[in-house]
């Protein structure tokens, strides 16, 4: 039985190693590029609004393409994908932003504070778009199966979805400022 088991073990190592060591070099550079992208999320900073949009476009395009390409773009998983989105953001959106997070007027920049959750979203997106490749690369029959289509169509979804949401709030701060802003200022009379 001990013996068994180890060969199970020395098997699983090396299709571990096999899948590692075929694995093109440019995905480890994009997974590098990935994390220092996440990590920088991780300090406050000063961003303007067409960077704030970047991150969730880069994804949603990495999404897709990786739906596309690994299981199909067939209606029921572009359903599944687009409703996934659409309730994962609007849960995020529910959550209150920070009071770390600001609008400044004048220079038209948001002050955004650090935070992992970028960081996290941006590897479990690469994770299961790795995990997806794998299996298909291995399997390539289970691109046929509703459940695993449907599946990862969902969990990407829910990644767009919350990668979303906070723009969505940085706009909403945005339009709370300038409303604020209108109904302090003195109005002026034309005569």
């Amino acid at each position: 039985m001990l013996r068994q088991s180890s060969v199970i073990q020395s098997i699983q190592e090396e299709i571990m190693a096999q899948i590692f060591t075929h694995t093109p070099t440019w995905v480890w550079l994009l997974l590098a590029g990935l994390c220092f992208l996440g990590f920088s999320q991780t300090r406050t900073r000063e961003v303007s609004l067409q960077r704030v949009l970047t991150l969730p476009l880069v994804m949603l395009i990495l999404s897709l393409t990786s739906m596309h390409s690994g299981i199909g773009s067939e209606l029921i998983t572009l359903g599944a994908w687009g409703l996934s989105v659409a309730l994962s953001c609007m849960l995020f959106v529910r959550r209150p932003l920070s009071k770390k997070h600001q609008y400044d007027l004048t220079t038209q920049r948001f002050t955004i504070a650090g935070s992992w959750l970028p960081l996290f979203l941006i590897l479990a997106m690469f994770i299961a778009k790795y995990a997806l490749n794998i299996s298909l690369a291995i399997r390539p029959e289970l691109a046929q199966h509703t459940t695993f289509t449907l599946g990862f169509a969902i969990l990407f979804g829910v990644f767009n979805g919350a990668f979303l949401a906070r723009p969505i709030k940085l706009i909403r701060l945005r339009n709370r400022v300038q409303e604020q802003l209108t109904q302090t200022a003195p109005t002026v009379l034309k005569v």
